[in-house]
């Protein structure tokens, strides 16, 4: 028989392309200003399941990121394409969602700690973010949140293994979550 566990839902985060390394400054159509908010979230919510003995999964229940309403990639020309984004391609989306999470390490950090602790995060798409589903943009979630996991693990035997085991916490459904029983 599985454990029971806590299930936590977040959605509607609409993570953009954060903040700019190079500036500080965010970007222009960035619409979530609360990673750190989301950090603090996380943190408690692992120490509230510690305290209480419980297992958690934290469903991110679509449009955690916003592919739609946010700056197009330059084309090879440098210039932008004319109005928020266009449909992507599963490269282009990738490449978008990379500097997604580039621009919100805070955010990738609150659930890496989630991860790390041994419970579970699932992303489900949303209209915003309905390119979740294509394996070459769940493996950037993947590797920001294992590079993350890396770190936090820090140097030495062993630290690449305890990353790896907290990252298969990490799902993706491509349509709802179903919790059996």
């Amino acid at each position: 028989m599985q454990r029971l566990h806590d299930i936590i839902v977040v959605s509607d985060l609409h993570l953009g392309r954060g903040k700019n390394p190079l500036t500080g400054r965010y970007h222009r159509l960035e619409a979530c200003f609360y990673d750190d908010d989301f950090h603090h979230f996380c943190t408690d919510l692992v120490r509230e399941a510690h305290e209480r003995g419980n297992r958690l999964k934290l469903v991110l229940n679509g449009d955690t990121f916003d592919l739609l309403r946010i700056e197009p990639e330059p084309d090879q020309t440098g210039a932008h394409w004319p109005r928020y984004n266009r449909a992507l391609t599963p490269t282009e989306a990738a490449l978008t969602m990379r500097h997604i999470l580039e621009g919100h390490p805070v955010f990738v950090r609150g659930l890496a700690e989630v991860l790390a602790a041994g419970h579970m995060g699932v992303f489900l798409p949303g209209n915003h973010d309905p390119e979740i589903q294509w394996d070459a943009v769940r493996d950037e979630v993947r590797r920001a949140l294992e590079a993350e996991l890396a770190r936090g693990a820090g140097v030495g035997s062993g630290a690449a293994e305890a990353a790896a085991r907290a990252a298969e916490g990490l799902r993706f459904e491509s349509w709802f979550h179903h919790e059996p029983g």
